[in-house]
């Protein structure tokens, strides 16, 4: 009997869900992601988005509905907004999902009686957004927030990789992993990998296995540095930018897929076979 195939996150959407199923992603994506927390406090609301499973490499881009803003000094650190229609009215703040992660500061400052160190979001990357109401609110609010607090979107390089290429990096440390959209090394991590996640037991963070969970001494890795340097030649395009690499990867996908589900998906993006 066929199955209905199940609906897939297509990575830009905001949405309130009780428990939502965690989402991954490989090479360069723009994010939505889960409401976590949606609350005010006197003149100010707040919200929290979690876009993906961290750690992932960098933000690049932060967008409020569909205007891209910048941020100050390009960091991670808290800034204002000022574009129309929301001008100085707005902050934003995004933590990258460490396994060591610390509760946001601004959630803690604001709302201490619900945020505190045992509340840190470890290992998920996230958005803080914050609306400054406006003096006669009333008056005022539809000027500055016209269509109520705005969805947040980023643009992310997403999960760090192993890459058996580099002398620098080793399987058993993932600290030393680098961010990655080369197809080979993004298969590699999805049959042999691990994420963090916590012992519910201590409370502390454990590795857990990504994909398939198989033991990396089970790989043979000459293959695929073979098919890794195959996937970074450059390919001529014709286009603005006149080359590109062979074959890349970006996309995201949830952790309540079946394994072969998502390497099916990446496989295509390299027209690759698994033997």
């Amino acid at each position: 009997m066929n199955r209905p195939q199940k609906q897939r996150y297509n990575g830009q959407v905001t949405g309130k869900q009780a428990n939502p199923a965690r989402v991954r992603a490989y090479g360069r994506c723009k994010l939505g992601g889960a409401m976590f927390f949606n609350a005010s406090n006197g003149p100010e609301l707040m919200q929290g988005i979690i876009h993906c499973e961290g750690p992932i490499d960098d933000f690049e881009e932060w967008w409020l509905n569909d205007i891209k803003v910048t941020k100050a000094d390009g960091d991670l650190g808290w800034s204002t907004a000022g574009v129309w229609p929301w001008q100085d009215k707005i902050g934003i703040q995004s933590q990258l999902g460490r396994a060591d992660q610390t509760t946001n500061g601004i959630l803690i400052a604001k709302f201490p009686d619900w945020w505190g160190d045992n509340k840190p979001c470890k290992g998920l990357a996230l958005t803080v957004i914050q609306c400054i109401l406006p003096g006669d609110p009333e008056k005022n609010f539809q000027k500055y927030f016209p269509s109520g607090v705005p969805n947040v979107r980023v643009v992310a390089r997403c999960s760090k990789v192993y890459d058996p290429r580099d002398s620098s990096q080793t399987w058993a440390n993932d600290e030393s992993w680098k961010w990655s959209d080369n197809s080979a090394l993004c298969i590699l991590n999805h049959l042999t990998g691990y994420r963090w996640g916590v012992d519910a037991s201590t409370g502390l963070p454990v590795r857990m296995p990504i994909g398939f969970g198989i033991a990396i001494t089970r790989i043979n890795l000459a293959s695929f540095i073979a098919f890794a340097n195959l996937c970074d030649q450059d390919v001529f395009t014709g286009s603005e930018s006149p080359t590109e690499k062979r074959y890349r990867c970006w996309g995201t996908f949830t952790l309540d897929q079946e394994p072969r589900e998502v390497m099916r998906d990446l496989l295509a993006t390299c027209d690759g076979e698994l033997i």
